[in-house]
């Protein structure tokens, strides 16, 4: 039986915009979240109490922790927590643990942290359907804010999808920011896959 246990996360006086949201997190209604946020107990409580430990690391920085969660488990299968200098609000995996991912069977959920609190990004989204066993992926962000995509079926055109949802946003948003750019290519690229049944996409 998994039991459910509050995670307290320390706050390390950081105070900027990057600065998680403590007072939300070290809450029940925080842990509630991730009750029922896949098909497995064992993984709801696992993605909660590595959540709480990326918010620890990253609060008030502008950095990315990334793990691969074993989805029946709930076991670390490869995380990477050393971005540093000009990585910042990215994240990846090294050479190595890419090539041993991809080597196993397993099915697996992606984790990571959004130190901005965005919405998934394109990103995001191709690296859930680069790995045919990616199971889905969740999003923390540091204002308590919880995005997750769960994979209903793989697709081999990811790329030329994202590549059509940014040439029509830049045709008919001329002008506008990166940022906001990249908020409707994202947005309009998740809704195409919920319509499709390819995604199922929660925001907690």
């Amino acid at each position: 039986m998994i039991q459910s246990e509050l995670a307290i996360v320390k706050d390390n006086g950081i105070k900027n915009d990057y600065r998680v949201n403590f007072e939300l997190i070290n809450t029940k209604s925080y842990h509630d979240k991730f009750v029922k946020l896949t098909e497995h107990k064992a993984l709801d409580e696992a993605i909660y109490k590595y959540a709480a430990k990326m918010l620890e690391h990253r609060s008030g920085t502008e950095y990315e922790d990334i793990a691969m969660l074993d989805s029946l488990t709930g076991e670390i299968i490869v995380e990477n927590t050393d971005a540093s200098g000009d990585f910042k609000h990215k994240c990846g995996l090294s050479k190595h643990d890419a090539a041993y991912l991809d080597s196993i069977e397993n099915k697996f959920e992606i984790l990571h942290n959004h130190p901005g609190s965005s919405i998934p990004s394109t990103s995001d989204v191709e690296g859930l359907f680069q790995r045919k066993n990616a199971a889905g992926s969740t999003v923390i962000c540091h204002d308590g804010t919880i995005y997750r995509m769960k994979k209903l079926k793989n697709i081999s055109n990811i790329c030329t999808l994202i590549e059509r949802m940014e040439k029509n946003a830049y045709s008919a948003y001329p002008g506008h920011s990166d940022d906001m750019l990249e908020y409707q290519i994202v947005t309009d690229l998740i809704r195409y896959l919920e319509r499709k049944n390819i995604v199922e996409y929660t925001r907690r």
